[in-house]
């Protein structure tokens, strides 16, 4: 509920066509009705019963089925702590921010920047530039 607050409707809620019928956006239209809101944004999707079904078990699971760059999402988090942005807003657990970034994002916490990418300009093959392995062994 805090993000839709603060950030306002980042997405329409998707209805069928014809039926009014709710097929995504479950959880920001329920966090719409706890904060008191009468409208919402919404996008008529022109699908028919089998397609609206499969729509909403899609819609909901494929947030389940997504992998994030841990390296990444920490190093972010990192630089969004320094820049004195609002944490709790990024829907992670005080736990979990603990856990990503160390306590107040202090050094020392073992999060490493990525490394450089470099390409093998012969082959195309790319490799980390600080890596002591040498990029191929016929070049």
């Amino acid at each position: 509920m805090h993000s839709l607050t603060h950030f306002g409707w980042g997405g329409a809620i998707k209805i069928q066509k014809g039926t009014n019928v709710v097929i995504g956006g479950h959880g920001t239209l329920e966090a719409a009705k706890r904060l008191g809101q009468k409208e919402a944004p919404c996008l008529e999707l022109d699908h028919d019963q089998n397609d609206a079904g499969s729509f909403r078990f899609t819609d909901n699971k494929s947030a389940e089925m997504s992998a994030w760059d841990e390296r990444l999402v920490n190093l972010e988090l990192v630089e969004l702590d320094a820049a004195g942005s609002n944490l709790a807003l990024a829907g992670f657990s005080d736990q979990e921010l603990t856990e990503r970034i160390g306590k107040h994002g202090m050094p020392g916490t073992g999060i490493k920047p990525p490394a450089p990418v470099v390409s093998c300009p012969k082959c195309g093959n790319q490799f980390e530039a600080n890596s002591n392995q040498a990029p191929h062994p016929n070049h």
